[in-house]
């Protein structure tokens, strides 16, 4: 299709909201919870057991706090070493993950309210449940679409695009293409370009590098692990993102990135930029 009649590409804000913390949450009448009396050691080892780095401490079927499980003996109860919970552990069931992704860098479980009420909780290992993938997957989907489209107007001549390619990834680009054609499956040269070739043809572009920098964000740092990340996404059984706060961060980093790209180049084929 001419790059002339395809629409531009839709907000990605509602991407943003399509995965919220009530897709995420485990429910509360099913989680481990210990009592302010119990011994920190039982429910440290309790915790260790079943994989778990942190607890809702509940009095008289409140929460009043969360219990963190720590190395080492502790001759204390679970009043005595758990946090009390504020603000920043407490969100709405409605809240879309990608503000979720960045609290749980800091914080090891965040309670979950439908109204007035906790339902459950969020922790770091649930942004790799298969909710939280698709959230990933849409927003990776979403550059891959915008870097496809804006290739389509760049370059009228979809074989000019190729050029910016290693020897290598073009001849395979161009067999993929060739086989294709002989399938009568081939839509256009752009099509048949992996992300990674995709990426390739973008970092050699000036007006795309040009709106990056704009942004304040090195493109060594956007671009690397992009194809990584992708079959990471698509593959359930690899570890994603980890079950910490530091893999959190690592992802809120990453989806900051998508967002970046994604944004600059949605601007970029608005403005009708195209060849000299």
């Amino acid at each position: 299709m001419p790059s002339s009649n395809r629409p531009v590409p839709a907000d990605i804000s509602s991407i943003s909201s399509s995965i919220q913390a009530r897709h995420l949450q485990f429910p509360m009448a099913h989680a481990i919870t210990a009592a302010p009396g119990d011994s920190a050691n039982d429910v440290g080892a309790l915790l260790a057991a079943w994989q778990f780095d942190a607890c809702p401490v509940l009095e008289d079927g409140h929460v009043v706090g969360i219990f963190q499980r720590e190395e080492g003996p502790l001759s204390t109860t679970v009043q005595d070493s758990m946090c009390n919970i504020t603000a920043r552990n407490l969100t709405a069931a409605d809240t879309p993950l990608e503000s979720l992704v960045e609290d749980l860098g800091t914080h090891a479980l965040i309670f979950v309210l439908e109204g007035r009420k906790i339902t459950g909780f969020v922790t770091p290992a649930d942004l790799g449940s298969a909710a939280a993938r698709t959230y990933f997957y849409l927003k990776l989907s979403a550059l891959e679409v915008a870097a496809a489209d804006y290739l389509r107007q760049r370059y009228p001549h979809q074989e000019d695009a190729l050029s910016a390619l290693s020897n290598g990834r073009r001849s395979k680009a161009q067999e993929l293409v060739a086989s294709l054609l002989a399938d009568d499956a081939f839509i256009d040269i752009v099509a048949s370009l992996s992300l990674q070739d995709l990426v390739s043809v973008l970092g050699k572009d000036e007006p795309f590098r040009a709106r990056i920098r704009e942004s304040g964000i090195g493109w060594d740092s956007l671009s690397h692990g992009l194809t990584g990340f992708r079959n990471d996404i698509m593959h359930p059984s690899r570890p994603f993102g980890g079950a910490t706060r530091k893999g959190a961060q690592g992802l809120s980093k990453k989806l900051r990135g998508l967002t970046t790209l994604t944004e600059a180049l949605i601007s970029l084929r608005q403005l009708n930029v195209l060849l000299p």
